[in-house]
């Protein structure tokens, strides 16, 4: 998993002929061992001989200890080194002109010199190469490191797995899909470390840490502890470390493992020690924090730390940190949260000054936490603690909170300022809230029309103005505003409009000129500037690039757990997805995104929440998953959306019907999306919905209509989608077949495999069986590949063209009988047999028994 490259490296090196020495090396747990097991299958591949050694610390001592049993016989007792090594110079020489000789050896770092002498003789001598693994935080001898120094040996480093590895590590261990949160967890407790996650994966399964959720993702449930062998590795790597290092650690490990240094000399009462650095326990963060070199050391010495212990340092610790102020950290809210393990009465202005210091950073997890120790909570709080609360709860999600600290505040203040931002706020949160958005609207016109344009509130409420509109589909009104506003916080809005409104061109401009970011007033892209990006991007026609934006920012704001923004991210990277027919991933991404807003309902509005659901309802009809998508659809449809507009729900609800007899209100709900759509300016949305319309069969009413806006919409896209309606409106199979080209060339494999089936059934009903059965079996293939059962399942329905004596014997060869014994069980010869077999190829598109095997053996 993630060693691509690093196993190409070492291929290059085990072909080249010049090669004497290739060094793998990385860190304990990275994988050394695994990736010398595979270097020593390739050498055998390669025809090599292969011998391996093992060096250990009980053979450090011993000469040639390590590599005994490569010896032979009748030299191994010889007790003159120089001759023992001339001799196996020699036997190598000899054996190396039949056979490349390999010699590769486990852990090198623990090589005696003898054996590191021989080592290094025999890859000096060209007559075999040698293969080392060489753990980095271990100290080798010099003979080690002139082995692949001095003999210009290739160096392959292995790196801990990334978070997109760690995905899919977890993904392919677990045997599904995995949640986020799972995923960062084990991202930041292990560090990418191979040996910690499968350690850590293993004590979670045994203690019920993880578990499959109701959408069949696997999540975490509580906190996975240390097992047995975990704690045992994790207590040898610390066992060499000295007690002034020791003591760093712990303190480090009682604040969550980072402090700012002052913070960390505040409390040892003397400057770090720079043994702790050197004996690789702590390292520094920036220019002033110290971190532990592994988190799991914090939670191996917070386990073994006494509870009186542990009471005593955390409350020397809050008093450390809040001596400078203001200070945002993680590492603040860590000891607070404990309050059992912490007796120190907390200056509250301090705490309050923390708070907003982390909301005005943009950490509203942190600056939430800050603020109900500020005495958010409390029936003493002051207005700008509750307002401080207010508005991380916002962007938090927990907008019920939010909203009574925001009601709270505005009773306690009469300060002018103060209330029109806790009505803004107040505003906000009634939008987010389905039901309540006309409340939140007569709000803020009450504001604007008090402030001046310039004023920073009043272009905070037109950007509450535009969210509305979004909300409902207005897009018409989204433009005229933001069209007549410079407010930079409102571009996204502008992209957002320009796509749905079907100005595709325009939309992609100006993403460029949003990422052109220069001069000293510039602000860079926000998540949402780049997410309306991607979707801009992706209904452009550059999947590529827009895939590449959605991938990167997703995992993103994972590492920075910005729980709302990532549910955004794998909504729109589920856009690209199901643009381009990777249904898998698109489901995924989905249920990511589902499970993220079901937990934070109101974090992004319930038109997001609906559309969400919408999406995943029909990508799991159309991956067969019929359960999972009637409880999406069900939990779409309790969603509160009488002021939204949410046409993939509707998409989802006749797509999930349209094997049932009776569709005509589906029809109607779709007509009616596609009114409401154009009324309001969302022609990309009208587009969608008519292309649905006519692949669910309705193939000519859906043509006129987009006849109808075909002038007002840009792009590659939108383009192919007319030229596929109208071919499914004229029902003429070889047109059908050149739009399935186009658009798979296009990128947009589902519906080029959608456009196959559909030209088949059109052959089929003209009775050119042969060649519906042809491009049959490429869109049954082709749908196969982007995980779209239900596509297949219809391509299984189409009957193969065979005579009963050609299935007779094609199920005969299928099950392995040869020409001439299904010629002896029919009583034929063999040429007839062949002849049919010949026949049966040729109507059915193969050329060998092989093809035949893979692609008909369901079906005959």
């Amino acid at each position: 998993m993630g060693r691509e490259a690093e196993l190409a490296a070492v291929y290059e090196g085990l072909t080249d002929p010049r090669c004497s020495v290739i060094a793998i090396t990385g860190s304990r747990g990275t994988g050394r061992s695994r990736m010398l097991e595979a270097a020593l299958r390739m050498s055998r591949e390669l025809g090599a001989s292969v011998e391996l050694a093992r060096a250990t610390s009980a053979a450090r001592n011993i000469p040639f200890g390590a590599v005994a049993r490569m010896l032979p016989q009748h030299v191994s007792g010889w007790s003159a080194p120089t001759e023992l090594i001339r001799t196996m110079v020699a036997l190598y020489a000899e054996q190396s002109s039949r056979t490349r000789q390999v010699v590769a050896v486990d852990d090198a770092q623990l090589l005696d010199p003898e054996s590191a002498t021989l080592l290094h003789a025999l890859a000096g001598s060209g007559h075999a190469l040698v293969v080392l693994t060489l753990d980095t935080d271990a100290e080798g001898p010099d003979t080690v490191t002139a082995l692949w120094k001095d003999l210009g040996g290739r160096f392959v480093s292995l790196r801990p797995l990334r978070i997109t590895e760690i995905s899919t590590y977890l993904h392919e261990n677990l045997g599904g899909p995995v949640n986020g949160v799972l995923v960062r967890s084990v991202a930041e407790a292990t560090e990418g470390n191979l040996l910690w996650m499968r350690e850590l994966l293993r004590g979670a399964l045994e203690a019920g840490a993880i578990a499959r959720n109701q959408d069949g993702l696997w999540e975490l449930l509580e906190v996975p502890p240390l097992s047995d062998r975990l704690q045992r590795l994790l207590s040898d790597r610390l066992r060499h470390a000295s007690a002034e290092a020791l003591e760093v650690a712990t303190w480090l490990a009682m604040a969550g493992d980072t402090l700012p240094i002052s913070a960390l000399e505040r409390v040892l009462e003397h400057p770090v020690p720079s043994a702790a650095e050197a004996e690789g326990v702590v390292r520094l963060e920036g220019r002033d924090s110290v971190r532990l070199t592994h988190p799991l050391y914090g939670v191996l010495l917070r386990e073994c730390t006494p509870r009186l212990e542990r009471r005593r340092r955390r409350s020397a610790l809050v008093r450390s940190m809040l001596a400078d102020t203001p200070i945002a950290s993680a590492e603040l809210v860590h000891v607070l949260c404990d309050s059992e393990e912490c007796d120190e009465r907390v200056d509250t202005d301090l705490v309050l000054r923390a708070a907003r210091a982390a909301m005005d950073g943009g950490d509203y997890g942190i600056g939430w936490e800050l603020s109900r120790f500020a005495g958010a909570d409390s029936p003493e709080a002051t207005s700008e603690a509750l307002a401080v609360a207010g508005e991380c709860g916002l962007w938090l999600g927990r907008v019920d909170e939010a909203e009574s600290y925001f009601r709270r505040a505005r009773c306690r203040t009469s300060d002018k300022d103060l209330r029109v931002d806790l009505t803004l706020g107040l505003a906000a949160n009634l939008f987010m809230v389905a039901g309540r958005a006309k409340a939140a609207e007569e709000l803020v016109n009450e504001i604007t029309a008090h402030l001046p344009p310039e004023d920073s509130r009043y272009q905070y409420a037109v950007a509450l103005r535009v969210g509305m509109a979004a909300n409902a589909g207005r897009m018409r009104a989204i433009l005229a505003e933001v069209e007549e506003s410079s407010i930079p916080a409102l571009t996204a809005a502008r992209i957002s409009a320009l796509t749905w409104t079907g100005r595709l061109h325009e939309a992609v401009d100006a993403v460029g000129s949003l990422t052109r970011v220069s001069g000293p007033d510039q602000r860079p892209p926000s998540d949402l500037d780049q997410i309306v990006s991607v979707t801009a991007l992706a209904y452009a026609g550059e999947f590529h690039e827009a895939r590449r934006r959605a991938h990167s920012g997703y995992y993103e704001t994972l590492r920075n757990r910005r729980l709302p923004e990532q549910a955004m991210w794998a909504a729109a990277w589920s856009e690209v997805e199901m643009l381009t027919g990777n249904l898998r991933t698109a489901m995924s991404c989905l249920l990511e995104a589902a499970g993220i807003m079901r937990r934070r309902p109101t974090s992004l509005g319930p038109a997001v929440h609906g559309a969400c659901l919408g999406n995943l309802a029909r990508v799991a009809a159309m991956c067969g998953e019929s359960e999972q998508a009637e409880r999406a659809l069900e939990e779409g449809e309790e969603l509160p959306l009488r002021e939204c507009f949410v046409p993939e729900l509707a998409g989802a609800r006749a797509w999930i019907e349209s094997g049932g007899t009776d569709l005509s209100r589906r029809r109607q709900e779709l007509w009616e999306c596609v009114a409401e759509a154009r009324n309001s300016g969302a022609l990309l949305y009208a587009a969608r919905t008519l292309l649905d319309i006519a692949r669910l069969g309705w193939g000519e009413e859906a043509s006129r209509a987009l006849a109808e806006i075909e002038g007002e919409l840009q792009g590659v896209v939108v383009a192919s989608w007319v030229r596929y309606v109208r071919a499914l409106a004229a029902g003429e199979p070889d047109g059908l077949v050149r739009v399935s080209e186009e658009l798979d060339a296009r990128g947009m494999r589902l519906l080029a495999a959608e456009a196959l089936l559909a030209a088949g059934g059109e052959f089929r009903a003209r009775g050119r069986t042969v060649a519906a059965t042809g491009v049959e079996h490429s869109g049954a293939g082709l749908a196969e590949s982007l995980g779209a059962r239900s596509l297949l399942n219809a391509a299984r329905a189409a009957e193969v063209p065979l005579t009963k004596r050609e299935k007779q014997i094609a199920r005969r060869v299928l099950a392995g009988s040869s020409s001439a014994d299904v010629a002896g069980d029919l009583g034929i010869s063999t040429r007839t047999v062949e002849s049919h077999l010949q026949n049966a190829y040729r109507k059915l598109g193969v050329h060998s028994r092989d093809e035949l095997a893979r692609i008909y053996g369901d079906f005959l």
